[in-house]
């Protein structure tokens, strides 16, 4: 069983990759051509964006693990408010749960520029804690 799991997980990597080219130069394989019909894609430069930050943050709202945090707030049952230690206004993020089946979304704080909120939920969509991984980009 682990081994078709490791498969399956492997032609899934292998299919993600092959989609983004990007991501498959960054692997050193080489991406599929677009097919003929594919609208085109604006690329940014080189260099251009960065890891501005990010944050292993565990469902009580403690920071495991972080980068460029500033400060984090357990602010209520689901949700959270982390600050960076730049602006994050106009950079994108992205949060994806660590362990718990569930949802999460990330919300810019309309207070501060350098902070966001997550927001998680359980399978039924109520607020629940749940830990989760949270990066931004810029």
């Amino acid at each position: 069983m682990h081994r078709q799991n490791m498969r399956a997980a492997t032609l899934v990597a292998a299919a993600m990759l092959s989609a983004v080219p990007s991501l498959a130069r960054a692997q050193g394989q080489a991406a599929s051509p677009p097919a003929a019909d594919a609208p085109a894609v604006a690329q940014p430069p080189p260099g251009s964006s960065r890891t501005a930050g990010w944050a292993v943050v565990a469902a009580n709202g403690a920071l495991d693990r972080f980068k460029n945090v500033a400060a984090n707030i357990h602010t209520g049952i689901g949700a959270y408010r982390i600050t960076f230690k730049d602006k994050v206004d106009r950079c994108r993020y992205v949060a994806t749960m660590t362990d718990d089946f569930g949802f999460v979304r990330v919300l810019r704080y309309k207070s501060d520029q350098r902070a966001l909120v997550v927001e998680t939920a359980n399978t039924s969509g109520a607020p629940a804690d749940r830990s989760f991984y949270l990066q931004v980009i810029c």
